[in-house]
């Protein structure tokens, strides 16, 4: 069987295997500071922000279209 893999947030061991993992990059301090916001909502009681964090997909090795029968 045929499968395609996915990892998340680019981190140097992406490209370090073989075939190299196709990640979704983002940025991670802007991940971490809306983490944090949203904690300290629900720790004063009130509903977090939604919100949207841009990311990057950055295909590599590890996946492909599926293959035809």
């Amino acid at each position: 069987d045929d499968i395609s893999v996915t990892g998340l947030d680019d981190l140097a061991l992406a490209t370090a295997i073989d075939p190299e993992l196709t990640t979704v990059r983002l940025d991670a301090e802007l991940f971490g500071e809306r983490g944090m916001q949203a904690l300290l909502a629900v720790l004063e009681g009130r509903t977090p922000d939604a919100g949207d964090i841009p990311v990057e997909l950055v295909v590599r090795g590890s996946t492909a279209p599926p293959s035809t029968p």
